[in-house]
């Protein structure tokens, strides 16, 4: 009988060892710590050449900026696979990178685009009324989903909505995008594109939309200052057009 006892106590250690290391402490910036699930394992990325494997990425929870919590740092092992975004442009982010079979649900949002670039996004699973943030879901709604990770404007991870600690209990990544913010710049949206490339394991695609962006900004800069010359300073204008000419002419005879 003694044995059976001293053997049950074992097992039961066990079970609670195996419970333990399936999980890890994550620490707020305020000294808080929160428990999440360990996610170890090891994906491909397919989505960016076949056989690459996933490289772990840690990202940083930056409530501070809005007040709504602390600041804490979660590694990703793996991509999620089941994401819940609030809005149409977050959605975007998201489309733009080929990741619409890794959305679980999504809001339209109060902003809603007037203009749908995705076809992919009529496909998606909506789970609100249009004009209707994700705040207004209930969290039995969300839990239904079995989302791994989410991401909406500072306030939706606030203390009255779906709080970072409420989150980690159940497994669920927060994310806030740079480019949320009133004082956003293009740097803002590139960074969210870098970010969301290393936690999906599309880098490389993340990259050229990056560098696309970066083009068309510069062409639109060009022709602004094109369009300044010519109206303030013509006849600096035509200097530039008889320059660019001759240069065509120079060009044409080298062929």
């Amino acid at each position: 009988m003694k044995k059976l006892a001293i053997l049950a106590g074992l097992c039961i250690t066990a079970v609670s060892m195996s419970a333990c290391s399936s999980q890890k402490r994550v620490v707020g910036s305020k000294g808080d710590q929160f428990s999440v699930k360990k996610d170890v394992e090891k994906v491909s990325n397919e989505a960016q050449s076949g056989d690459k494997a996933y490289e772990p990425y840690t990202i940083t929870l930056n409530l501070e900026r809005s007040g709504a919590g602390q600041n804490m740092e979660e590694t990703f092992t793996s991509a999620p696979k089941r994401v819940v975004v609030d809005g149409d442009q977050m959605v975007d982010f998201f489309l733009d990178l080929g990741l619409e079979d890794n959305i679980a649900g999504y809001t339209r949002g109060a902003c809603l685009d007037t203009v749908n670039d995705f076809p992919a996004r009529d496909k998606l699973n909506k789970i609100l009324p249009d004009g209707q943030n994700l705040s207004k879901a209930s969290k039995e709604q969300i839990l239904a989903l079995k989302p791994d990770f989410m991401m909406g404007w500072d306030s939706l991870f606030s203390d009255t909505n779906f709080s970072v600690d409420w989150c980690l209990k159940n497994n669920i990544i927060p994310y806030f995008p740079y480019s949320c913010s009133d004082k956003a710049t293009m740097e803002d949206v590139y960074k969210d594109y870098d970010t969301l490339g290393h936690i999906f394991g599309v880098t490389d695609l993340a990259n050229q939309k990056v560098q696309a962006m970066k083009d068309t900004v510069e062409e639109v800069k060009r022709h602004l200052v094109t369009m300044y010359i010519k109206s303030r300073y013509p006849s600096l204008y035509m200097i530039q057009v008889r320059t660019h000419l001759l240069q065509l002419v120079r060009e044409y005879r080298e062929i």
